[in-house]
Parts: C-alpha cells; sequence; structure tokens
C-alpha cells in the first residue's frame, strides 16, 4: 500500500518523484479558506462595483462575443463558481450568506452557477413542480445577495433527470429517466415546463424581479448534461429503465431506414457493436439500444437517430421558452464530443461544453481513473472542449477539471487559463465548490474528494492563476482564423456520427482561433478551413466522457499552410512531429514530451516545471527545481508590468492529498483507502531569480491560504535582480502562495 505521508515513498513507484530530500509531505491548517479583505489574494478589484444587470441585459455580438445592451462597445467575459449540489447548500443564515457572497467577490468571481437548485427546491416538497417554500426563500435571498454585489447567475433551469419530483434527501432519484423520456412523452415534456415555467415567473420579493425579468441572469441552460447519447449511456450503465417510448421509437427509426431484418443485418454484420448476436434478432422490436460511441455501424446509426430527436425536442424547449417570454440565450446539449452532438450545438445561441482530464469513476474505496498528465498528451482534454465551438457564437464552459486524486492536476494551474484565453472563451468554470467558508459547509465535511475545489490546495490555486490570467485577460487571444467545417455530410460521414474530431486538428487551438464553421463563405478571406476525416473513439464512464487521443495525420500539413500563407511567423516554434505548440504571440508555450507549459505576459509568468525540464529562463523569470513535477505563476496584482510592479503573487503548487490515502498499487489508479484531514501538500524547492526595478526593496512573505503573512522569505538583490528560494521542506512556507511586495 502507498500512503501519501512521506513523499520519500514515491522513489519506489513513480521514477518521477526521485529525489530523496522529498520526505515529508506538510499539512495545511483545515481553517484556510476565508480570503482577508485588502490582502494578497483579495481579487475583488476584478468584480465590477455595484449591482449585477445595472448595464442591462446580456447581449450577444456579430463577433460571438458578449456585452451589455447598455454598453455595446465592451466586451464581456466571465469567471464562475459553482456550487457542488444546491441541494446540500446550508449557508442558511443572513450571516453565513454573507460571508459566502463575500468569499464569491474576493475569488474574483463575476458570475455564480447554482448546480442543482431544482434538488434544492424539491426538498421535502409537497407536490411535483411545486417548490419547498423554505427552499424558495433561501434562494430569493442568495441570489438578491449575488445581484448586490455584481455577481451574475448562470442558470441551469433543471440538473437532475427526475426531474421536479419532490424528494427527502438530495440523493433522492427516480430509477425512470425522464430526460430521456422527455425526447418522445408529453408527460415528461409537460413536467419538466411546468416546474422551469415555476422557477421563471416567481418574483423575488427581495430583487422584485422574476427571473424571467432578470438582467443578473447571463443565460439559461434548458437541461444539465441531457444529450440523448450520455443519458442513454448512463441509464444502462446504472442498470436503470430505459423508457418504452425510447425503444419504440428507436425501431420505427430502423425499420423506416432498412425496411427489412434482412437489409439491417448485412449493413450492421461487418462492424456488429458489442455483445450482440445479429442471429439473435429476428424483428425490429428485439433490437436493443446499442453502445453510445464507438465506430461500429449500429452506433452510428443511434448516433444519427438520437440527432434527429434532439432536433424535435430542442424546437419544442426553445417554442415554449420563448413563448413564455425569456428572453435571455437558451443552451442545452453542453456535453458530447460525438460529431452528431457538435452539429446540433451549432444551432443555440452560445455554445456550452463541459470536458474533463480523466473523471474518477466515483470517490469511494475501489473507485479508479486512469492518473497520468494533461501535458504529455498535449492538454487533449481542454483542446477537445475548445473544438465544440462555433466561430462567431459565445462559447460557456461551465465544467471543466483536471480532479482529484490525479498526481498531475498542478498542471491545471496554467492549462486551462492558458487555452480559455487563447480562444477567447465568454466563461470558465472549474467544477465546482470553487468557494468554502470551511470544512463543514458547502458538501465538504469530509477528506479531500473530487470536486471540492476550495478544499483542494492544487486546483484552487489553478482558480486563482485563471482569476488573473483570464478574467483580467493576461494572456492575449489568438486571432489566426483557423475553422473547421462541419455540416451533416461531414458529421455523418467523414467524421461519424458517434465518433469525435481528430486531435491533430483540434490541438490547432493553442496556435490560431480554431472554431467549427458551417458557413464557410462568411468566415475572412484569410481563414484556413479545414475538413475533418474519420473521427477519433469515445469512451465514457457515469460521470463523463473522455476521446482517445489520436494522431492520424490527416490534416497535418496546416501549420505549413499556415506559413506558407504567412500567417504563422517563420520564429513560431509549432512543429507537430515533436508535438511542440505555440501561440501565435509567443505568450504560450507547450511541449509534450518534455510535459511542460510556459507563460510569458507583460503582467505574468510562469511554468509547469517537470523532471524533464527542471530549469526554465522565461523574460522576467528564471526557475529552477530539483525535478519536483510543479507550477510556478508569479503575477502583478497591482495591475502593473511585472519589471514595474510592487506587489506580486508567486504561487508554487505540486500534489497535494488527504493524510494517509492508500492505493492498491503503484500506479496510484485504484483507491483503497480514503484518507482523512489534515489535507498535506507535497513540499517543494524552486530557485528563482526575478528581474524587477525594484529589487533593493521587495519583500517576501509566505502566506497562508486566506492570504495571512506568515513567514518573511529570505531573498538577495543584486541591481535588478531578485533572488530568493522558495523551500517548503522547511518551516519557513507552509502553503503555495507568497507575496513579493514593496512596503
Amino acid at each position: 500500500m502507498l500512503s501519501f505521508r512521506f513523499c520519500l515513498l514515491l522513489v519506489f513507484i513513480n521514477p518521477l518523484y526521485s529525489d530523496p530530500t522529498f520526505d515529508i509531505w506538510r499539512p495545511l491548517e483545515s481553517d484556510r479558506f476565508e480570503v482577508i479583505e485588502r490582502s494578497a489574494l483579495d481579487f475583488s478589484m476584478l468584480v465590477e462595483p455595484g449591482a449585477a444587470g445595472k448595464h442591462g441585459f446580456i447581449q450577444i455580438t456579430d463577433q460571438g462575443e458578449l456585452c451589455f445592451e447598455k454598453c455595446p462597445e465592451k466586451s464581456v467575459r466571465f469567471f464562475a463558481a459553482a456550487s457542488g449540489h444546491m441541494g446540500w447548500f446550508d449557508y442558511n443564515t443572513e450571516a453565513l450568506l454573507e460571508r459566502y457572497t463575500d468569499q464569491i467577490v474576493r475569488g474574483g468571481y463575476n458570475a455564480y452557477r447554482p448546480h442543482f437548485l431544482d434538488v434544492m427546491l424539491m426538498q421535502d416538497a409537497e407536490k411535483t413542480a411545486v417548490f419547498n417554500p423554505e427552499k424558495l426563500e433561501l434562494w430569493d435571498k442568495f441570489s438578491a445577495m449575488l445581484k448586490r454585489k455584481g455577481v451574475y447567475l448562470y442558470l441551469d433551469l433543471s440538473t437532475s433527470s427526475s426531474l421536479f419530483m419532490p424528494r427527502k434527501a438530495p440523493s433522492d432519484r427516480s430509477e425512470e429517466n425522464q430526460y430521456l423520456a422527455m425526447y418522445f412523452e408529453s408527460r415528461a415534456r409537460e413536467e419538466w415546463l411546468l416546474g422551469v415555467s415555476n422557477l421563471l415567473t416567481h418574483v423575488n420579493p427581495h430583487t422584485g424581479n422574476a427571473l424571467i425579468d432578470e438582467p443578473q441572469v447571463i443565460a439559461m441552460e434548458m437541461r444539465n448534461e441531457a444529450g440523448l447519447l450520455f443519458q442513454a449511456h448512463i441509464t444502462q450503465r446504472r442498470k436503470w429503465k430505459i423508457p418504452a417510448s425510447l425503444h419504440a421509437n428507436w425501431h420505427l427509426w430502423l425499420e423506416k431506414r432498412y425496411q427489412s431484418i434482412k437489409t439491417l443485418k448485412t449493413n450492421w454484420e461487418s462492424a456488429p457493436f458489442e455483445a450482440l448476436e445479429l442471429d439473435s434478432i429476428q424483428k425490429f422490436a428485439d433490437v436493443p439500444i446499442p453502445p453510445s460511441w464507438g465506430a461500429a455501424k449500429a452506433s452510428m446509426d443511434f448516433a444519427e437517430f438520437a440527432y434527429e430527436a434532439e432536433q424535435k425536442l430542442l424546437k419544442w424547449q426553445v417554442t415554449q421558452l420563448r413563448k413564455l417570454g425569456v428572453k435571455h440565450a437558451l443552451i442545452d446539449y453542453n456535453n458530447g464530443f460525438n460529431a452528431a452532438a457538435a452539429l446540433i450545438r451549432g444551432k443555440l445561441d452560445i455554445i456550452e461544453a463541459h470536458g474533463y482530464h480523466q473523471h474518477p469513476t466515483g470517490y469511494y474505496v475501489g473507485a479508479s481513473m486512469q492518473n497520468t498528465s494533461a501535458l504529455a498528451e498535449g492538454g487533449a482534454f481542454i483542446t477537445r472542449i475548445n473544438a465544440g465551438k462555433y466561430s462567431h457564437t459565445p462559447l460557456f464552459v461551465t465544467e471543466w477539471g483536471m480532479p482529484y486524486w490525479n498526481n498531475w492536476r498542478h498542471e491545471a494551474v496554467l492549462i486551462a487559463p492558458a487555452m480559455a484565453s487563447l480562444q477567447n472563451w465568454s466563461l470558465s468554470l472549474q467544477h465546482a465548490n470553487n468557494v468554502l467558508l470551511d470544512l463543514d459547509h458547502g458538501m465538504s465535511s469530509e477528506e479531500l474528494r473530487p470536486f471540492r475545489i476550495a478544499a483542494d490546495p492544487t486546483l484552487k490555486a489553478a482558480e486563482r492563476a485563471t482569476a488573473l490570467l483570464f478574467k483580467r485577460a493576461d494572456i492575449k487571444a489568438n486571432q489566426i482564423p483557423i475553422r473547421i467545417q462541419m455540416d451533416k455530410q461531414i458529421a455523418f460521414e467523414s467524421v461519424g456520427a458517434s465518433l469525435s474530431i481528430d486531435s491533430t486538428i483540434v490541438k490547432a487551438a493553442w496556435v490560431g482561433d480554431v472554431a467549427l464553421t458551417h458557413d464557410s463563405e462568411n468566415e475572412p478571406s484569410e481563414t484556413l478551413l479545414l475538413k475533418p476525416q474519420k473521427g477519433s473513439a469515445i469512451v465514457a464512464n457515469i460521470g463523463a466522457e473522455t476521446v482517445l487521443d489520436s494522431r492520424s495525420g490527416k490534416s497535418s500539413n496546416w501549420v505549413k499552410t499556415l506559413r506558407d500563407r504567412g500567417l504563422l511567423s517563420k520564429e513560431n516554434r509549432t512543429n507537430l512531429s515533436k508535438q511542440i505548440w505555440e501561440s501565435e504571440t509567443g505568450e504560450v508555450f507547450l511541449d509534450e514530451q518534455n510535459r511542460t507549459l510556459t507563460i510569458k505576459t507583460p503582467k505574468s509568468e510562469g511554468a509547469v516545471l517537470s523532471p524533464e525540464s527542471p530549469e526554465l529562463k522565461l523574460t522576467q523569470l528564471v526557475l529552477k527545481n530539483k525535478g519536483e513535477p510543479s507550477t510556478v505563476l508569479i503575477s502583478s496584482i497591482d495591475n502593473q508590468p511585472l519589471k514595474s510592479s510592487k506587489r506580486l503573487l508567486l504561487i508554487a503548487i505540486g500534489d497535494s492529498k488527504s493524510s494517509g490515502m492508500e492505493f492498491e498499487d503503484e500506479s496510484q489508479r485504484k483507491v483503497t483507502d480514503l484518507g482523512q484531514l489534515p489535507v498535506l501538500i507535497c513540499p517543494l524547492s524552486i530557485d528563482i531569480k526575478l528581474q524587477t526595478a525594484h529589487a533593493e526593496e521587495m519583500e517576501i512573505w509566505g502566506l497562508a491560504e486566506n492570504g495571512k503573512r506568515l513567514s518573511k522569505i529570505p531573498a538577495a538583490a543584486n541591481g535588478e535582480t531578485l533572488s530568493f528560494t522558495i523551500d517548503t521542506h522547511k518551516g519557513t512556507a507552509k502553503g503555495p502562495y507568497f507575496e513579493i511586495s514593496v512596503e
């Protein structure tokens, strides 16, 4: 068994943790969440003062960005936090709500996603779609307080596939999947519409507005992760009952297409789907629901069937909400990497996408994940998310993550904000529980768990980096237009309806402005158009989908084409054969083989350090460690260039785990002991040289995770070079944050 109490043990299981001085992981105090006002971790300057909605409703520009109706000349970007599950929301007094919303603002968040709001409102309710009045009042107070403090709402109109059923506990649910029933049953549609109508037309006594008339609302997601393919998959995995209406309509669709069972078998037998004996099928009613993904003809047919069903339901949903009077942008189908899903999303006001690097199977003894580096795949998961974007359409990424307990999740500190910035996302949200007051609230009273971001030192560091790099827009967006052609013929014949676009294409997002297009004639004349070929396979567990990273090379000449056209400079280091990617401005550089990522901007510089690249020289920064996998970021927090800034924040973070967490073997994939508090962080030793005009005057402080100054860090000045060592083996620092400032 492997315990994370001693880093020395890692020498025997993973050659990347080879330094014998890496001996003891450091415990973090449990009371560490509430950021102190005006501390170096207070990012409230990133949230516009005043009430959310004071500039009117959100509008979509011709360029596919967001703006307010009263300020159409200024684009708007949202950095969002979320509840993990509003069913467990227990900030239920005025004082707790005030503290919680203050912490949202101090985190730099200007948007909030109340995930599973429907479940919260239906807890201890007495009738379908009629809300518990106490829960409704708590929601009214909370949303009104967010509005007053300048925080906008991204609304899940429904999150539970059980829809608006009364429940005694947040975890209660029906084994009948109502999301699937909605495709073909008016009863399920009407239940959804009743619950949504009651939510949107209720007047909040604290604001005087119903949500339907509320400019605080950015957009409305009609159903969370409701795609037919995904819901069919998880229903089968959970051994729930597939609605009879889905079976019946699938059989009718097959009969219309093939006319006879003999013809169906002829088409399917060259690539039969898993675990199906075609000889056992004697009539269309015998055909089961096939696997939702894969290259088999049965799966391709099911994806095309789903695409047609999605279109019909989408039209009905939008029509009903517009009749109700909804003015906001409407979103659906936020999950699904297959080509058919990409096609249906192109019909929406805003594209929404979810994606994870190695979503765990759960969090219990016996749960597992692959536990490998995202950089070794070129950040495939984050480029895959971006591949759902359409040109001239905003992209909301409302769930991204490198979930706990992945040993490499320190890479997320730079991967996600870099991609979000390069591709000019309109909203970025790491899922979930980004803000906590303590470990007794917000469903986080136990050891570290996936999707408890605020309790996880490594992933919370990613939040703070995102606030500066993405929300403050430190990294410039790519401008070279690269468009992936997408229409029905391409989706169903070239790629494959149940497959995903090849990664050789989607990783172009590190270099240019990548988006799908179904109208190439309206793209700029210099646009590079790429037509995807046969796609990549998708695998899934109950929580999320993953695309198997493929390198077919069929579109591998796109870099040469960009250079030949003069769109990409010859100095740009992008090299497909070496798996190296560099943004067109040179601000972001990713090397898959060396598992490193660097960021160089006027206000921020940082790098992912790996055993292959323990020393990196940036513009104002030189970093050197002893081979520990870690991420370092230094940012100005007085909004000045690094060289002249008088107040800087340094983040230095590696892995973190619950005390005593154990695994089945050296791969650290399967959990055998969840561990307990306190949280432990793996200590780092990093030599740093910073070029600054204030080297002689600057002092360096180790910070607690709430921003409180702890101990001073020794430093030496030589002209405009400030040299120091961050060594968390010793008592000089206890966490990943450091303030460098002129007193």
